[in-house]
């Protein structure tokens, strides 16, 4: 199992950060190897929501289908989704900062049988979460 953690302090709102990336569709626009992303559920956005993307990962891409398995505005919105042959749930959580919000990614990915390749895919994952992270922070300050 891979796990990862990694911050990001935001100088805006946590309403507006969490209003950003809690919705899945605008992973394309601070998620570099994200190619589309659209909601597959009906309804407003939130809890129970299911969505599909099209990622690049190690020069492969694959289709993820998820799910948000919980949604709390403004502190926490958590996935669980599947791509090829990797099994993830990850967290976004929002704290409020005097500078702004202090952004977290946690989660966990079960790579099956590509076992072999655990240190390799988790050191892939944490680059990939560090770059989108500071993507994400240019955007959002970029904005106000």
């Amino acid at each position: 199992m891979v796990k990862f953690n990694e911050s990001i302090l935001i100088s805006q709102s946590v309403d507006k950060v969490f209003e950003f990336t809690a919705n899945p569709v605008n992973i394309v626009h601070w998620q570099k190897d994200t190619h589309s992303a659209e909601l597959t559920s009906e309804g407003a956005f939130g809890m129970d929501s299911t969505y599909t993307c099209i990622n690049l990962f190690m020069d492969q891409e694959f289709e993820t289908e998820g799910v948000i398995i919980e949604f709390e505005p403004g502190v926490k919105c958590s996935y669980k989704f599947s791509t090829g042959p990797v099994d993830c749930h990850s967290s976004f959580m929002f704290e409020e900062t005097p500078e702004g919000t202090k952004f977290t990614a946690v989660g966990k990915a079960k790579v099956g049988m590509l076992k072999f390749l655990m240190p390799t895919i988790g050191e892939k994952i944490r680059e990939k979460l560090k770059r989108d992270m500071a993507s994400l922070k240019a955007l959002l300050e970029s904005a106000s």
